[in-house]
């Protein structure tokens, strides 16, 4: 599993914030790519029920311009960006997070279908990356096993894949390493 590091260095230029995740959880740092449908220009909200009491109207407004998770042998031109923040509908406890903004920050998350925020280019701190241990100069790609998640491959090797960042620093004790993420 992906885990990122409060530490990132980024424009906020390079943040998109159009579309929603298409599940019910998603967690920051997970790779994502734009649903078949895309983005299209008009009344780009939809309203869902909250309740399902009779006689009772409570609606929800949430984005219709969704993304996924990536999968692998998906490259630059598929590939969005990362998640930088969790998507969630429930906390730990299973209780909805519609009802508890406090939870909701408190777990860094937005609800499903509100904007995730999408980091198309900058530096992050991450651990989890498949396919061996990361190098300096080694690329980074969507992972082979794991929906969203990541791993390392070497160029010359695997000329084949299309890179989506680079590692700019070796994993530290904690296996944390400090990656580029170009989308």
């Amino acid at each position: 599993m992906i885990n990122v590091k409060p530490f990132r260095e980024y424009d906020e230029h390079d943040v998109v914030n159009l579309f929603a995740l298409n599940a019910n959880s998603g967690n920051e740092g997970e790779f994502v790519s734009v649903n078949s449908s895309g983005f299209v220009n008009g009344d780009i909200y939809r309203d869902i029920s909250l309740t399902s009491v009779s006689n009772i109207v409570s609606n929800r407004r949430v984005l219709k311009p969704e993304i996924k998770l990536a999968t692998s042998g998906q490259d630059k031109g598929d590939v969005l960006g990362i998640l930088l923040k969790n998507v969630r509908s429930v906390d730990y406890l299973g209780r909805d997070l519609v009802y508890d903004d406090t939870r909701k920050t408190e777990m860094n998350a937005v609800l499903s279908g509100e904007a995730a925020l999408v980091l198309r280019r900058g530096m992050v701190l991450v651990s989890g990356i498949e396919g061996g241990t990361p190098k300096v100069g080694s690329g980074i790609a969507v992972s082979n096993s794991v929906a969203g998640g990541w791993r390392v491959y070497d160029a010359a090797a695997e000329s084949t894949v299309k890179t989506l960042g680079t590692i700019w620093g070796e994993e530290d004790a904690d296996g944390y390493a400090l990656v580029y993420i170009d989308c």
